[in-house]
């Protein structure tokens, strides 16, 4: 699996060139753990948070009924290796855990914005990527359920499922 380029800051630097501001908090989204900390770290870096965009995603392609049962299911400690468990965590698991700790910080303030990205995928399955499909599908459902919850709290929780978008990952 290629890894995340963290010396990549070319959008970083455009914001910055046009006189915005923004810090980069790095979180292995695979990590349960790890993905639970990322609004802390965020808010620690700018004091409050505004927007929660969930944009993280991998996929990975086999046949489903070659995807075994321990590759399915979330696991808190998962060995490297699999990736199907990992697709299930970077999409679903880790969304879900970031907004539960955005919604701690927004319903006291009764304000907030959360854009999940879910995946044309959502809608229609795909071909050999039965996780990915299946966590993109929860994504769109937990965001509804969001919505639904959340919104009397003048927070407002979206999803957008663009289609394939070619990328270095």
């Amino acid at each position: 699996m290629a890894q995340r380029d963290i010396t990549n800051t070319k959008t970083h630097d455009e914001i910055v060139a046009a006189g915005g501001s923004c810090d980069i908090v790095l979180c292995d989204l695979a990590n349960r753990e790890d993905a639970s900390k990322v609004v802390d770290r965020a808010l620690a870096i700018v004091g409050r948070l505004d927007i929660l965009v969930n944009n993280g995603g991998m996929l990975q392609r086999a046949d489903t009924v070659d995807v075994k049962a321990e590759e399915w299911d979330y696991v808190s400690q998962i060995p490297y290796a699999l990736l199907t468990s990992q697709v299930m965590n970077v999409n679903l698991n880790s969304l879900f855990v970031i907004c539960q700790a955005a919604g701690r910080h927004f319903i006291p303030r009764k304000a907030g914005n959360i854009i999940n990205i879910a995946s044309l995928n959502s809608y229609i399955g795909g071909s050999r990527v039965v996780s990915y499909s299946a966590a993109k599908g929860a994504v769109a459902t937990v965001t509804k359920a969001l919505s639904n919850e959340w919104s009397r709290h003048n927070i407002r929780v979206n999803a957008i499922a663009p289609g394939s978008i070619a990328t270095d990952m």
